[in-house]
């Protein structure tokens, strides 16, 4: 992700990434709005104090200006907290506003008191405390913050012409300096935002790249943790990710509800097909018998290669679990038989099937797999008597 083009701010991001840069600084923006606002509003009543001393007139009328402009504060603080995606939305007029309120509030205490009271020369003080705040304790763009710092010096220079008096030297050199210190904290203002806007995203791209590549890496290794635990030519299990899955089933069981059974399937017939039509052939029956089968489980059963021909299936049954298991075995048996059909060829093979439950040999993983392995090649040998016994009948 690159920076799409460069502004007065700093660089500014594609659309996608910059509406995630502004997403991101939500959190940021609503708490640095909510405690700056508490702090205005303390300010503001501690600032009164100095009212008596700075001011020959007007000085209740500047203490209700300051009682509105506490009001303003907590209610702001609070509404943006119970407004968040007002206050996401709106963020610009919210901070330009509020700033601006600090300003004209600042401006009327001023102009209430007496030309030449030292409230007209020492509370402009303030407005340069509002000004660093402006471009500190704030997200907004150049050109609004820039506006809002503007209008301070402008309504500055309006009342002092207008209802100040600058009558003497020293008034205009008064003046002339305020309004130099104001200027001056608009454009070290400026430079700090755009640097600070400038590290910001920065900040957030490297973020973002260091998200991407933990997303990268956490994908990476389950893919190296698949790729352990699977068989590639089926996609089932292996024989180690089988185990872990065992061993999961009969933790589930400890308790006694339900039973677990085993069922080892060896492919009868397989061999001849590798002989006679090539291993591509073999890889399609195993593919094909590999889908049948597990669609015959449910999905919370296990279904893996254990090598070769040879599959396993394990699941948990709830009692009675004899018919239930007959019948999953069955089922088993009828998706291996039916015959997949490659390059036109019909690809016939058989299942031997032997299973085991916990409820016969306890609850070993070993002994139940070896159990269903043994009573698998029992069906096989019966499998062999048959056909034997078929090929002697059909010789007679």
């Amino acid at each position: 992700m690159k920076p799409a083009r460069a502004a007065s701010a700093g660089p500014q991001f594609a659309p996608a990434i910059e509406q995630r840069y502004q997403n991101d600084l939500v959190p940021d923006k609503l708490a640095i709005f909510v405690r700056t606002n508490i702090v205005a509003a303390g300010l503001f009543a501690a600032w009164g104090l100095f009212d008596p001393f700075t001011m020959s007139q007007g000085v209740a009328a500047a203490w209700m200006v300051r009682l509105a402009m506490v009001v303003l504060n907590l209610g702001c603080a609070l509404l943006a907290l119970r407004q968040r995606a007002l206050f996401a939305r709106h963020y610009t007029a919210w901070v330009s506003g509020i700033y601006l309120c600090w300003g004209l509030a600042m401006e009327a205490i001023i102009a209430l008191a007496a030309p030449g009271d030292l409230a007209w020369t020492a509370y402009y003080a303030g407005l340069i405390l509002m000004t660093f705040g402006l471009y500190s304790r704030t997200y907004l763009n150049a050109a609004p913050a820039l506006a809002v710092g503007g209008f301070y010096v402008l309504t500055y220079w309006i009342l002092t012409l207008q209802v100040g008096q600058i009558g003497t030297r020293q008034d205009l050199l008064v003046l002339l300096t305020n309004s130099f210190f104001l200027v001056s904290a608009n454009v070290v203002g400026l430079l700090s935002l755009h640097t600070r806007d400038r590290l910001a995203r920065r900040a957030f791209l490297l973020q973002l790249q260091l998200k991407g590549d933990v997303a990268q890496g956490a994908q990476a290794v389950r893919e190296q943790q698949h790729v352990a635990r699977h068989d590639p030519l089926t996609g089932l299990l292996n024989r180690h990710g089988f185990q872990q899955r065992l061993d999961e089933l009969l933790a589930s069981t400890a308790d006694g509800r339900g039973v677990l059974a085993v069922i080892f399937i060896d492919l009868d017939d397989f061999k001849p097909v590798n002989d006679t039509y090539g291993h591509a052939a073999g890889d399609a029956v195993l593919r094909a018998v590999a889908k049948r089968m597990r669609a015959a489980l449910r999905a919370t059963d296990v279904m893996a290669r254990a090598g070769g021909d040879e599959f396993i299936a394990a699941l948990v049954l709830a009692e009675p679990h004899g018919p239930a298991l007959r019948k999953l075995c069955a089922s088993l048996e009828h998706g291996v038989t039916q015959p997949p059909v490659w390059e036109g060829q019909v690809l016939a093979v058989q299942a031997s099937l032997g299973s085991a439950t916990s409820s016969e040999f306890g609850a070993d993983a070993a002994v139940l797999v070896a159990r269903a392995d043994e009573r698998m090649y029992a069906h096989k040998r019966q499998h062999k008597a048959a056909r034997r016994a078929d090929e002697a009948q059909r010789g007679r």
